[in-house]
């Protein structure tokens, strides 16, 4: 079996998802791509794909969308998931992607994880810098990467 995880990350944490997920995995065969620095993608040699991205202010990557848009028929060929990480945990955080993926898109998807979240401000530029902090001060969201939860999301992809 032959995985592909591609990501899209700002800060890393999505990042260190995708690393921590193909550490949980006992495949041998799985590829990284970070889509920001590598956006063509030979599907066909893949058997599972998974994708990820953070949310911010509720919105995806930019690369995250344009994978999906450009890969669409044959993502649906293919066993795929999905993950998110940014700082609406759980249910809250897979409702906000829903919205941001096409319908068939995301209920063709095996497994949709919330992989939790990190605030880097210093990786921020001026104005999110800002906008963290007067998020941060006024709802204090759980932080951090959610290791149950990758490692039950690595499973389901094994499964």
């Amino acid at each position: 079996m032959r995985v592909l995880i591609a990501y899209a990350s700002k800060t890393g944490n999505t990042e260190e998802c995708a690393n921590k997920i193909k550490g949980f995995m006992k495949t041998e065969t799985v590829d990284l791509i970070n889509l920001k620095k590598q956006s063509r993608v030979d599907l066909n040699q893949y058997d599972k794909v998974v994708i990820g991205t953070p949310l911010y202010m509720g919105q995806p990557a930019r690369q995250f969308k344009s994978f999906l848009d450009k890969n669409a028929s044959e993502l649906m060929s293919k066993e795929m998931y999905l993950y998110v990480c940014g700082l609406a945990r759980g249910q809250e955080g897979i409702d906000l992607l829903q919205k941001q993926v096409s319908p068939k898109l995301f209920d063709h998807a095996s497994f949709v994880g919330q992989l939790g979240g990190d605030v880097h401000l210093q990786k921020l530029n001026p104005i999110y810098k800002w906008m963290m902090k007067k998020i941060l001060a006024e709802s204090k969201p759980n932080l951090g990467l959610m290791l149950e939860e990758i490692e039950k999301f690595a499973s389901e992809i094994e499964s």
